[in-house]
């Protein structure tokens, strides 16, 4: 899986699943739900949460998130110092 973070200073692991067009997010809601409960299945989750985060122009990054006592494998840790919004925001 690309994208994938961990903060420890959380203890979350955040999904960066790709970009979505502001002008067509209504027809987006299943494929919302569907990504939603594949990083469920995967990482054991008990709840995951999802936003769009507006980005340059008229794209927002589409992100999946949920807390997580450990590291998952493939995710790249963000070191103590940041969370994931200060992570985001770069």
């Amino acid at each position: 899986m690309d994208n994938l973070y961990y903060s420890p200073k959380e203890k979350m692991v955040f999904w960066i699943a790709g970009y979505v067009d502001f002008s067509i997010t209504h027809r987006n809601v299943p494929s919302v739900q569907i990504y939603a409960e594949r990083f469920q299945k995967r990482f054991g989750a008990k709840e995951v949460k999802t936003k769009i985060i507006k980005s340059a122009g008229y794209k927002g990054k589409r992100l999946y998130f949920a807390s997580m006592d450990r590291q998952p494998v493939g995710a790249f840790n963000i070191g103590e110092r940041r969370d994931m919004d200060n992570w985001l925001s770069q």
